[in-house]
């Protein structure tokens, strides 16, 4: 009886530790899935970009404007930059639907991978940022 009740226990608890951890998506899966919903398009599922969109990984433009990575991604970018060497002017649109919290995770994500320097942000420093962005190419 008493090995009975252990057994049901233990097989209850793994059942919980099962559905929490399911349940707890960690913030780099979710910067993941965000990357691959809303910039994998343009910037490919790799970061390495295509012709007329820049690059992502190993991106010296984005290592060096780190400042600038949740303005441009909530409002935009318009005009011309130079990443790698290499000239790119397509506009691109934000995403003002992105929470503060959204926008450290999908930073958290790309700055993590593709030999880009990590670097490690929460909301509060999104939001931080977001209040003051003056760069000159975000529209």
């Amino acid at each position: 009886m008493k090995l009975r009740i252990l057994i049901i226990g233990l097989l209850g608890f793994g059942i919980v530790i099962v559905l929490l951890t399911r349940g707890c998506e960690s913030p780099a899966n979710k910067g993941e899935a965000l990357y691959q919903s809303k910039c994998a398009n343009c910037h490919g599922e790799n970061g390495k970009g295509f012709s007329i969109y820049p690059p992502l990984a190993n991106s010296d433009y984005f290592l060096e404007n780190k400042d600038e990575f949740a303005c441009i991604v909530y409002y935009g970018i318009e005009g011309e930059i130079t990443v790698n060497g290499q000239k790119y002017s397509q506009r691109m649109l934000g995403d003002p639907t992105l929470s503060a919290t959204q926008i450290a995770n999908l930073m958290n994500y790309v700055y993590g991978r593709w030999g880009n320097k990590k670097v490690e942000v929460n909301s509060e420093d999104i939001e931080n940022r977001l209040n003051n962005c003056d760069s000159e190419l975000v529209k």
